[in-house]
């Protein structure tokens, strides 16, 4: 009698489980990573648009708001919304909030800079999170 080869059942569904435990564990993590690089968009665009604003200010004598100027109401891959206020004229604060898939990053779901160069973080509850945030 030849003798067959290949798996049984048993060794194919602990084969299936054991992929099924390592994914389990890998996808989270992986999404975590992805969260966390997609907060340099945030920073990008806010470093870029207080230098912008810096400059409008020196051609122009007061700070501008208007989108258009410091780059659009998005960030440039689309993970936050922005909101500029220049009360006055004479000081600004830049707002990127999460938006999208982006929500999910409770540990950095707002970054703000304003005219003095100071740069805030919030957690989804509020609480001060820049240095985390900011890298600093």
């Amino acid at each position: 009698m030849k003798k067959m080869q290949g798996f049984t059942l048993i060794e194919l569904v602990i084969s299936v489980a054991i992929i099924g435990i390592l994914a389990a564990i890998a996808f989270p993590a992986y999404d975590r990573y992805k969260r966390k690089g997609y907060r340099m968009d945030a920073i990008s665009y806010l470093t870029r648009a207080a230098a912008f604003e810096e400059k409008w200010m020196a051609e122009n004598g007061t700070y501008t708001t208007t989108y258009a100027n410091i780059g659009g109401a998005t960030t440039a891959e689309d993970h936050y919304t922005i909101v500029a206020t220049a009360p006055g004229g004479n000081t600004f604060l830049i707002t990127a909030t999460a938006k999208g898939a982006q929500v999910s990053d409770s540990d950095c779901f707002k970054y703000s800079i304003d005219h003095i160069g100071r740069k805030l973080a919030e957690k989804s509850n509020s609480d001060d999170n820049s240095k985390i945030c900011w890298g600093s």
